[in-house]
């Protein structure tokens, strides 16, 4: 299922993205929380919510990075 975090990107929801970005935990070894933050990236900026997409960029997610598929 998807993350707190996801699921406010998905409904636009940047009050709540904002305060699950500063209070999330640093990076996991397993590298869950960046994947989860690049998942609500692509969630926001696909639903057009672009308070979430400048929420997940201040999180440090980069904007133009693309995955295995070069998507």
């Amino acid at each position: 299922g998807y993350s707190s975090f996801v699921w406010a990107a998905e409904r636009g929801h940047g009050d709540v993205a904002a305060v699950l970005a500063a209070h999330a935990s640093e990076q996991q070894e397993d590298g869950s929380r960046r994947l989860d933050l690049e998942r609500a990236l692509f969630v926001a900026a696909t639903k057009g919510h672009t308070r979430v997409v400048e929420v997940v960029v201040q999180a440090g997610v980069d904007a133009n990075h693309r995955n295995e598929k070069k998507e």
